[in-house]
């Protein structure tokens, strides 16, 4: 049961979570990158795939998925990554990833796929709890955790609702904006 990775690492207290995004500066570099992030101590670990219009995301990351999309990266090659990231490893696996390229890759055994390479959760961060019932049912019977994303500004009666539909943990995302470094220059509305 590929869940049980999650619930064994919150079982046992805190998690130390790394993001990259897959296919930057290729493939063999995401795998030398995941390894070392592991052997570094981290113990969960979120693999974005590439989309093309990140809004959640900011620039940072918006630049590394472009390069990781102009590489050829693909929702399939992301798979064959994770399986050689399970010949070393056996932490939690996450997809991060958005609607828009998990939709065209469901269509082709992608969660099925997923869950034999070795993944535990899929994060999508851009499709609300009530857009979610046929992804959410094909994680299900993939053994495959949806984890949905809370914010600051999400009130207590919905966070209710969406835990009570989460599996895995509940992704909070801490601030207004997008992600990336914020300085006291920066305008968050």
């Amino acid at each position: 049961m590929n869940q049980s990775r999650i619930k064994k690492l919150f079982d046992n207290g805190k998690a130390f979570i790394a993001y990259l995004t897959a296919g930057d500066g290729g493939m063999q570099r995401t795998l030398d990158a995941a390894l070392a992030l592991i052997r570094g101590g981290v113990n969960l670990l979120e693999i974005g795939i590439p989309f093309s219009d990140p809004v959640a995301d900011g620039p940072v990351i918006q630049r590394a998925a472009e390069r990781s999309l102009a590489a050829g990266t693909t929702p399939q090659s992301i798979l064959l990554l994770v399986k050689e990231i399970r010949k070393h490893s056996d932490i939690p696996l996450i997809l991060f990833t958005y609607l828009n390229p998990l939709l065209s890759a469901l269509e082709s055994g992608f969660l099925r796929d997923a869950k034999n390479a070795g993944i535990d959760g899929i994060l999508l961060v851009d499709c609300p709890l009530e857009e979610s019932a046929e992804i959410h049912e094909q994680c299900k019977l993939n053994d495959i955790a949806l984890i949905y994303v809370i914010t600051p500004s999400t009130p207590l009666s919905r966070i209710k609702k969406i835990d009570a539909a989460s599996e895995g943990f509940l992704y909070y995302a801490c601030r207004k904006g997008v992600t990336g470094v914020k300085n006291s220059r920066t305008k968050i509305n």
